[in-house]
C-alpha cells in the first residue's frame, strides 16, 4: 500500500487518503489495520505470516540500519532469516531431530526477556508468561520451533572438524602475501576498432528521440527527521500538506532543511544522494509534497519547488550522442571478448605486476577496489595460476595471473595458531551452515508473495 502511495503520491485524493490512514492508525492501532496473519511466504508448505515477518524486520532494522544498509536489503535479509529458519525446521523434522524439555528450558533461559530470572522450570515459565499477559500456547509453539531450528543449525556446524593442515592453509590465505601479474583491456583504446552502421544509429534515434533532451533543471527542498525525535513523520507530513512552506516549518520546529536552488538533474542527484531524485520528478508535480522517505535512521519529506524539462536535442546533436554511446558500448563488449580470449591462450605473456600484496586485500594500488566476487584473485596459486574470468574495474577489464607468493613465517604461525584455529573453526562452521541451507533450497518448494513486502 505504502509503495503504491509513494509511486502515486499526487493530488488531493491521495493526500486525503494518507491523512485518513493516520487517523485510523491513531484510533484503531496498526495491528487491526493490517492483515497481519496474512501468509507472505511458504517453506515446504509451512507458512510465514506478515506478523512474523514484521516482528523480525523490527529486530533487523535496529541491527542493520546502523551499518548503512538500504531499506530494501534490510527487508530481504529479515525474510531470508525466516526462510532459513523454516528450512532448518523442515530438515530437523525429516531427520527426526527433537528438542527435549531440558533443551527447551535452556533455550528459554537464554532469551533476553527472561535474563536474570534464575533457573527456568515449566512452572516458572508459565507464571512469568501469565504475569506479562502472554499467550502461553502460542509462545511455546513459536519458541519450540526456534529452539529446533537452532539445534539443527548446531548439528550441521558440528559436522565440521578441520585438520591442522587445513587450518594452516587457511592461515596462509589470510596472512600470506601474493604477487599478481595482469593484462588490461581498456575500451577507450578499442573505440577505433568499432564500426557502426549509420542506419542502426538512425533507427536508435527514431526509437529514442522523445528521450534525447537537454538536461532538465529543478529546485528541490526537503526537511530531515531523525529517528526517535519528538516529531512524528506522519504528523509533520500532514502539517506540511497544509503549510507547504518547508523552510519556515523547519526553522520553527528545529528541523534540518535543505534547498538546492535551480540546478541540473545531474547536480541534484549528486547533492541529494539520500533521495531518489528521479523518483520524485516522476511522482510529484511542481509544488507538491512527497510522502516521508525512510533512509536508515532518517526520514525525508521533500517538495519539488520547481521543474523545467529539458528541450529536445537537435537531430544532429542527438545522432552524435547516440553514435558516441553505441561506440563506447561496442568497445566495452570488444574489450571483454578480447580478455576472455586471452585467458584461453596457452602461453600468455603478462608484463604488469602488482608487487606483493596481503592475500586478504581488497584493493590494488593503481587499479582500484576489487569487486567482492573477484577477490579470489588473491587466492591464486602455482597450481591454479589464472583467474578464469575477466574482472571489470573502473570501466576496464583485467586478466590476473599468479606470479609468486610469500607464506607467513612459521614462528608467527606457532604464536597465533590457537587463536586463528578458533576463528577458522567458526568461519568453516558458518560456511557449512550456509552450504547446507543453499543445498536444501534446491529440494524444497519456497514461495514468496513479494507484493506484501
Amino acid at each position: 500500500m505504502l509503495k503504491f502511495m509513494r509511486r502515486h503520491a499526487r493530488g488531493f485524493l491521495i493526500k486525503a487518503l494518507f491523512t485518513l490512514i493516520i487517523v485510523v492508525f491513531i484510533f484503531w492501532g496498526i495491528g487491526s489495520f493490517r492483515g497481519r496473519e496474512r501468509v507472505i511466504a511458504k517453506v515446504d508448505g509451512r507458512p510465514i505470516t506478515l506478523f512474523e515477518y514484521e516482528e523480525n524486520l523490527r529486530r533487523f532494522s535496529a541491527l542493520l540500519a546502523s551499518k548503512g544498509l538500504e531499506e530494501k536489503e534490510i527487508r530481504e535479509r529479515a525474510l531470508r532469516e525466516l526462510i532459513d529458519k523454516y528450512i532448518l525446521i523442515s530438515a530437523a523434522e525429516e531427520l527426526g531431530v527433537k528438542v527435549s524439555e531440558e533443551e527447551f528450558l535452556e533455550h528459554i533461559s537464554s532469551l533476553e526477556m527472561f535474563r536474570g530470572e534464575g533457573v527456568m522450570t515449566r512452572g516458572t515459565l508459565l507464571s512469568l508468561l501469565k504475569k506479562r499477559n502472554v499467550d502461553a500456547k502460542r509462545f511455546e509453539e513459536k519458541e519450540r520451533l526456534n529452539a529446533l531450528a537452532m539445534k539443527m543449525a548446531e548439528i550441521v556446524k558440528d559436522s565440521v572438524i578441520p585438520k591442522e593442515e587445513e587450518i594452516w592453509l587457511g592461515y596462509v590465505k589470510e596472512k600470506g602475501m601474493v604477487e599478481l601479474s595482469y593484462l588490461v583491456f581498456d575500451p577507450a583504446e578499442l573505440t577505433r576498432e568499432v564500426i557502426l552502421d549509420e542506419r542502426e544509429i538512425e533507427a536508435a534515434y527514431e526509437r529514442e528521440r522523445g528521450r534525447l533532451r537537454e538536461e532538465s533543471t529543478l529546485r528541490l527542498k526537503y526537511v530531515v527527521l531523525e529517528e526517535g525525535g519528538q516529531l512524528r513523520e506522519d504528523a509533520v507530513y500532514v502539517d506540511l500538506l497544509k503549510e507547504r512552506d518547508l523552510e519556515a516549518y523547519a526553522r520553527r520546529n528545529g528541523l534540518a532543511f535543505s534547498d538546492s536552488g535551480l540546478i541540473s538533474q545531474k547536480e541534484a542527484k549528486e547533492k541529494f544522494k539520500d533521495v531518489d531524485v528521479e523518483g520524485l520528478i516522476r511522482d510529484l508535480r511542481k509544488g507538491e509534497i512527497s510522502l516521508p522517505i525512510k533512509k536508515g535512521s532518517k526520514s525525508y519529506i521533500c517538495q519539488l519547488s520547481d521543474f523545467q524539462e529539458g528541450k529536445p536535442l537537435p537531430k544532429e546533436v542527438a545522432l552524435g550522442v547516440l553514435r558516441e554511446r553505441m561506440r563506447r558500448e561496442r568497445a566495452t563488449l570488444l574489450a571483454k571478448a578480447k580478455a576472455e580470449e586471452a585467458i584461453e591462450r596457452p602461453h600468455l605473456s603478462f608484463k604488469a605486476k602488482t608487487g606483493l600484496l596481503p592475500r586478504n586485500s581488497r584493493f590494488i594500488k593503481g587499479i582500484g577496489e576489487i569487486p567482492e566476487d573477484a577477490r579470489g584473485i588473491f587466492h591464486l596459486t602455482e597450481r591454479d595460476p589464472i583467474f578464469r574470468r575477466p574482472v571489470l574495474i573502473g570501466g576496464k577489464y583485467y586478466v590476473f595471473k599468479y606470479e609468486r607468493e610469500e607464506p607467513p613465517r612459521r614462528e608467527m604461525w606457532e604464536k597465533e595458531k590457537n587463536l586463528f584455529g578458533e576463528y577458522f573453526m567458526e568461519k568453516k562452521r558458518e560456511e557449512a551452515l550456509r552450504e547446507f541451507l543453499d543445498s536444501m533450497r534446491q529440494g524444497l518448494k519456497i514461495t514468496i508473495e513479494r507484493e506484501y513486502l
